[in-house]
């Protein structure tokens, strides 16, 4: 069992919520009867604009760290892990949770229980059971599932909801850093896990104040652990399309010049498709290259500054 219980909150302009989730894992631990050395970390993303989490300032064991610009849920969490880092405890574990309430407090002890009736699990996901959204999201939604799919071959179950031993944090994080997405990263990165399905509750207050441009880059971003991934299977695919472009062809000319048939049109069509997966699957390719290869170059010159 962990001595230590870190709870690392992102949040951007969700300061009520956030007073109201820290108050409630409080009160919950209580009633637990646990005896963790509970600290939260909440990471304002706002720039010291929330007003709404000076209170957290009364509360014990409470860190306020605010990001002199807005870094993004994902970037602020990275940034939040290299704060508990500097903390030295290794037999403690971390709750990352969103801070709009759409993580319930309770489900805190349920990811948790799992480390402690198995010590050498490292890693527990929250799985998205039932959630309450808009037709919109959900196609949205699932239109990225179906594309994270495709690209990688793996399902996208998780978000940042998860409790993580802080030695894996301490052994991985440069891995985190450079790949830029803690969602993703840790879900592509090797660890002894579990899932959970856990139901998810709406957002206390308000709509989310993230633009459709942050929510759009944050998908796109939690594609970057997996570039190497796409890279193969892209690969793969243009292989089979080459190969389908040639079939294609060789039937083509079989049928015109052997047969001294023409060429159906239903072939015109299957030929022109063929083509077009070529160059989907070498866009791809591509793009995962050009991906990787900026990644290695901040990575690089990141590296040369600190």
């Amino acid at each position: 069992m962990p001595s230590y219980l870190f709870v690392l909150i992102p949040t951007y302009f969700d300061g009520k919520a956030t007073t109201e989730i820290i108050f409630e894992i409080i009160d919950l631990e209580k009633i637990n009867e646990k005896r963790y050395n509970l600290q939260f970390f909440v990471i304002d993303d706002s720039g010291g604009m929330d007003h709404d989490l000076l209170s957290l300032n009364k509360i014990k064991n409470t860190k306020i760290i605010k990001t002199s610009v807005s870094k993004g849920n994902q970037n602020a969490i990275i940034y939040g892990l290299s704060e508990i880092l500097k903390t030295k405890k290794k037999n403690a574990a971390v709750v990352v949770m969103d801070g709009d309430g759409e993580d319930n407090p309770a489900d805190v002890f349920k990811l948790l229980s799992e480390i402690e009736s198995d010590a050498n699990l490292e890693l527990i996901h929250a799985v998205r059971g039932k959630r309450n959204i808009g037709i919109q999201f959900r196609i949205l939604i699932t239109i990225f599932r179906v594309i994270f799919r495709i690209l990688t071959g793996r399902d996208w179950r998780t978000g940042n909801f998860c409790a993580i031993q802080v030695l894996w944090i301490e052994k991985n994080y440069n891995e985190i850093v450079s790949l830029n997405n803690f969602a993703g990263s840790i879900l592509a990165l090797p660890a002894k896990r579990k899932f959970i399905k856990l139901n998810r509750p709406i957002r206390r207050y308000e709509i989310s104040k993230t633009s459709n441009e942050g929510k759009i880059l944050y998908a796109l971003n939690s594609l970057m652990p997996w570039v190497d991934k796409i890279l193969i299977r892209s690969l793969i695919f243009f292989g089979f399309s080459i190969l389908n472009l040639i079939t294609s062809i060789s039937i083509s000319a079989y049928i015109k010049f052997v047969m001294d048939s023409a060429t159906p049109n239903w072939f015109t069509i299957l030929f022109v498709s063929a083509i077009a997966l070529c160059v989907m699957s070498l866009s791809i390719f591509l793009t995962a290259y050009l991906l990787k290869s900026l990644s290695y170059i901040s990575v690089t010159i990141t590296g040369k500054f600190r």
